[in-house]
């Protein structure tokens, strides 16, 4: 999953070092078993913290009052899925029902 904001673009940590957690916990106020739940549900403080720590990981300092600054709608979280690489053969096995 990336993060697309007026500074960049950036991959969303899959993991967390116990820093980030630390960061964020100071920004949203969030301990790690809240983060999901606040994520799925749009809280703004928990965004803005990933925005500053996926930022962080890509080697760009973002600070907390710059991200403050935009609005919900300069922020997109996009699932990237890659698509799945389907041979000749597999392909044309799916199309003919009779081949088994």
């Amino acid at each position: 999953m990336k993060i697309k904001c007026p500074a960049g673009e950036y991959e969303m940590p899959e993991e967390l070092t116990f820093k980030e957690m630390q960061q964020i916990k100071g920004i949203s106020g969030l301990n790690p078993a809240q983060i999901p739940e606040a994520l799925d549900s749009g809280d703004p403080m928990v965004i803005v913290a990933f925005v500053i720590v996926a930022a962080g990981r890509s080697g760009k300092v973002l600070g907390e009052a710059k991200v403050m600054g935009w609005t919900m709608s300069d922020i997109e979280f996009v699932d990237e899925e890659k698509p799945k690489r389907t041979t000749k053969k597999k392909a044309e096995e799916e199309e003919d029902p009779t081949s088994a």
